[in-house]
C-alpha cells in the first residue's frame, strides 16, 4: 500500500517537471520567436528553436493564421539571408513544411510557400546541401499548382525556373542544370493533356495554360503534334496549330522530323503551315518537295 503511495507521488513529481519543461520551453518559444520578428537571426542558431518554429507552422490553428503568416514571412526572408549557415537552416525547415503541407493537401500552405521558393529561386547563386531535395519540393509545388487549375501561380514559378535554365537570370551551370530538372518534371503526358486541355478550355484561365505549355518548349512540342495528327477534332486541331506556330525554332526540328517520317498528307499539310508561319526562309528548301 505504502509502495504504490510512493510510486504514485513519484509520478506526479515527474509529471509536474515535465509540465514545467514544457512551459519553460514554450516560453522560450515565443521569446526566440518575437526577436526573429524583430529581425535577429540568432535564435536560427538553437536546434530547439528550429524544431519548435516547424512544428508552430504545422500545428498553428486557422484561427491563428495572423501569427502563421508571420511565420512565413520571417521564413522568406530566412532563405534569403545573406549568411550562408542561416539560409541552409531556413532552407532545411522550408523543405521538411512543403513536404508537410503537399502530403496533406493543404492549400493554405501550398500557395503560402510559392512566394517562398519564387523568392529563393531569384536570390540563390550557389548550389546548397539539400538542394536537389528543394528542387523536388518545388516539382511537388508546381504539379499540384496545374492539378488544381491554380495555373497562374505555376506559371510564375515556371517563368523563373526558364529565365535561369535559359541563362537570363546569372546563376551558376549547377543551378541551371537544377532549373531545367525541374521543368522537365512537367513533361509527363498527364501533365502536358491537363495543360492542352486547358488551353483548349475557354477559361479565364487559357492565357496561362498556353504560357506554360510555350515555357516548356521542345518537351511540348512532340505532344503538341501527336494531339493534332490524332484529333478528330478540326476545331481543335486549328487551336493547337495555332499555339504550335509560337514555338518558333523550339518546334522546327520536331518538326522537320515527323515530315522525313512520311506521314499522311494531312499531317504534312498542317506542318507546313506551321513551318511557314515560323517565317524562316532556310525552311523552305526542306519543305518545298512536299509542296
Amino acid at each position: 500500500m505504502l509502495k504504490n503511495q510512493n510510486d504514485d507521488v513519484l509520478e506526479n513529481v515527474k509529471q509536474s517537471i515535465k509540465s514545467a519543461e514544457i512551459e519553460r520551453r514554450k516560453i522560450r518559444f515565443q521569446h526566440n520567436f518575437l526577436e526573429l520578428k524583430n529581425g535577429a537571426v540568432r535564435p536560427l542558431e538553437n536546434e530547439e528553436f528550429l524544431a519548435d518554429f516547424l512544428d508552430f507552422l504545422k500545428n498553428k490553428e486557422k484561427e491563428q493564421s495572423d501569427d502563421k503568416a508571420v511565420a512565413l514571412d520571417c521564413l522568406r526572408t530566412i532563405v534569403i539571408n545573406d549568411d550562408v549557415s542561416i539560409r541552409e537552416r531556413g532552407l532545411a525547415v522550408l523543405s521538411q513544411y512543403s513536404q508537410f503541407v503537399h502530403d496533406r493537401n493543404d492549400q493554405f500552405g501550398m500557395t503560402s510557400i510559392l512566394g517562398i521558393f519564387y523568392s529563393w529561386l531569384l536570390f540563390e547563386t550557389e548550389v546548397l546541401p539539400g538542394s536537389a531535395v528543394l528542387c523536388k519540393r518545388i516539382e511537388e509545388l508546381l504539379e499540384w499548382l496545374i492539378w488544381k487549375g491554380l495555373v497562374k501561380d505555376a506559371e510564375k514559378i515556371l517563368f523563373v525556373l526558364s529565365q535561369i535554365h535559359l541563362g537570363q537570370i546569372e546563376k551558376s551551370v549547377a543551378i541551371r542544370g537544377m532549373a531545367g530538372n525541374c521543368i522537365d518534371s512537367l513533361k509527363k503526358k498527364s501533365i502536358l493533356e491537363t495543360l492542352t486541355d486547358g488551353y483548349l478550355d475557354e477559361n479565364e484561365h487559357r492565357q496561362y495554360y498556353k504560357r506554360i505549355l510555350i515555357l516548356l518548349r521542345s518537351r511540348a512540342v512532340t505532344y503538341l503534334l501527336n494531339r493534332v495528327i490524332a484529333s478528330h477534332s478540326r476545331v481543335e486541331r486549328l487551336a493547337i496549330i495555332d499555339l504550335l506556330k509560337l514555338f518558333g525554332d523550339d518546334s522546327i526540328p520536331i518538326l522537320l522530323k515527323c515530315l522525313k517520317a512520311d506521314p499522311s498528307w494531312s499531317v504534312v499539310r498542317n506542318i507546313i503551315v506551321i513551318l511557314t508561319e515560323i517565317g524562316d526562309l532556310d525552311l523552305y528548301k526542306s519543305i518545298e518537295t512536299y509542296c
